[in-house]
C-alpha cells in the first residue's frame, strides 16, 4: 500500500528535473503517477498493446487528449550509440498525449503520454530520464522480452538518465546470461538490496516500497 504518500514524502528526496518513464507498463499506470506526481511534470508509458495501455481515473480540474501519431527517426542515435551509420531510419509512430490540469491553488498541469510502441524504440527518443519504472515483465509470451535490467539496454539507459535519476524497479527480465554482473543487486534473483558503482554511476540502495501490485527498490543513481 502506499497510504497516498508520494516518493517525496516517503524518502526526504528531491527528484531532479526531467521526465519519468515506464516501458512496457500495461495498465500499471496509477501507482508511478500517484508517487512522482508532486516532482515530475512528463510521464511517458509505453505498450504494444494498445487496448492494454490504460491511464487511471483521478480527480482532476481538467483533462485534455491529442494524437501524437508521427515517425522517429533513430539514424543518429544509432550512430551516436551504436556506431552504425545507416544514413536514416525512420519508423511510424502511434500514441496519445494528455495533459491533466490539478486540483489545488497552483492549478499545475502534468503531461501523460501514452507511446503504443516498441519500450526500447521509446527510450532511443527520449532524453533527461529523472525517474526509470519498471516491473512485472517478463520473457514468456505475455512480455517484452526485452532485457531492461541487461548490460546493453541498462547503459542506454544510465546514459540517459540525469544526474541524481531513480530506478524504481522489481528487477524484472534480466539477461539470463548476466546473473553475476556488478549491478546484480537490481535483480529480481538478489536478496541482498545495496549500493554499488557500474558505468561511472553511483547506484545508491535507497529502500523498498510496498504495493497491492508488486514491490519494488528504489535507487538514485549519481555521477562520480
Amino acid at each position: 500500500m502506499l497510504d497516498n504518500k508520494t516518493f517525496k514524502e516517503m524518502f526526504k528526496i528531491d527528484v531532479p528535473k526531467g521526465v519519468l518513464f515506464y516501458p512496457c507498463s500495461g495498465s500499471d499506470t496509477y501507482e508511478p503517477i500517484s508517487l512522482f506526481i508532486d516532482s515530475v511534470d512528463e510521464f511517458h508509458f509505453t505498450d504494444i498493446n494498445e487496448e492494454e495501455l490504460r491511464l487511471p481515473t483521478l480527480e482532476v480540474k481538467d483533462s485534455k487528449v491529442s494524437s501524437i501519431d508521427g515517425s522517429l527517426n533513430l539514424g543518429a542515435f544509432l550512430r551516436k550509440n551504436l556506431e552504425l551509420d545507416l544514413g536514416s531510419l525512420t519508423i511510424p509512430t502511434r500514441g496519445e498525449k494528455h495533459i491533466w490540469t490539478l486540483e489545488g491553488e497552483d492549478s499545475r498541469s502534468i503531461e501523460i503520454y501514452k507511446h503504443f510502441l516498441d519500450g526500447a524504440v521509446t527510450l532511443m527518443s527520449l532524453e533527461d530520464i529523472s525517474v526509470f519504472f519498471y516491473r512485472r515483465d517478463t520473457s514468456k509470451i505475455d512480455g517484452s522480452g526485452q532485457w531492461w535490467m541487461g548490460k546493453d539496454l541498462l547503459e542506454i539507459l544510465v546514459e540517459k538518465m540525469v544526474d541524481g535519476g531513480i530506478i524504481l524497479t522489481d528487477g524484472s527480465d534480466p539477461n539470463p546470461e548476466e546473473w553475476n554482473r556488478p549491478w546484480r543487486s537490481l535483480l529480481y534473483t538478489s536478496e541482498d538490496k545495496e549500493s554499488f558503482r557500474y558505468f561511472n554511476r553511483e547506484f545508491e540502495y535507497i529502500g523498498e516500497i510496498n504495493s497491492d501490485i508488486r514491490k519494488v527498490h528504489a535507487w538514485r543513481v549519481n555521477k562520480y
